[in-house]
């Protein structure tokens, strides 16, 4: 039986979903987010699981996949994991901590004093924060940049993952 890339897809999504869910609770939990490498931590488990996203398609497919294939499978990874992600950090900023954005904004302030900005400089800084940290442009940026970050691991992963069907066989 041959195995679609929507399958495949759905299932590693999924599980790239609940391990962004555990590494964002982590990062919360261990302030982990006042480090700008923390952004980064998902590329590993999301470039492994593509990987065996790939294996798995393969084997389902007599042992081929194009890279159109590996390609579409990498992107709907990265937005079924994004929207279980996004609906998590929703879901975490606005019931289960609160005040976590209102700590990233002293954090914020606090890095704009060391570096000697004006009242009114920060003031400007965070009216324009202010408007990039409504719950509905967060959870679709989320999503967006889940894709994005998806999509550029996927052209990577797929140019080695890829094998063609012989026009011959």
């Amino acid at each position: 039986m041959e195995t679609t890339t929507t399958r495949v897809a759905l299932k590693w999504g999924l599980i790239n979903g609940i391990i962004a869910i555990v590494i964002a609770t982590l990062i919360y939990v261990f302030d982990l987010w006042k480090y700008g490498w923390s952004g980064f931590i998902g590329i590993v488990p999301l470039a492994i699981l593509m990987y065996l996203a790939h294996n798995e398609f393969k084997a389902g497919n007599e042992g081929f996949m194009n890279y159109g294939q590996g390609l579409g499978i990498g992107v709907l990874i990265g937005a079924i994991s994004g929207i279980i992600s996004s609906i998590y950090g929703l879901v975490y900023t606005q019931f289960i901590d609160s005040n976590i954005m209102e700590s990233i904004k002293d954090f914020q302030v606090e890095k704009m004093e060391e570096q000697g900005l004006s009242d009114q400089q920060i003031e400007g800084a965070l009216d324009v924060m202010s408007k990039f940290q409504s719950p509905g442009f967060t959870f679709l940026a989320g999503i967006f940049m889940s894709i994005l970050g998806a999509f550029v691991i996927a052209l990577i992963i797929s140019a080695i993952t890829q094998k063609k069907k012989p026009v011959f066989m």
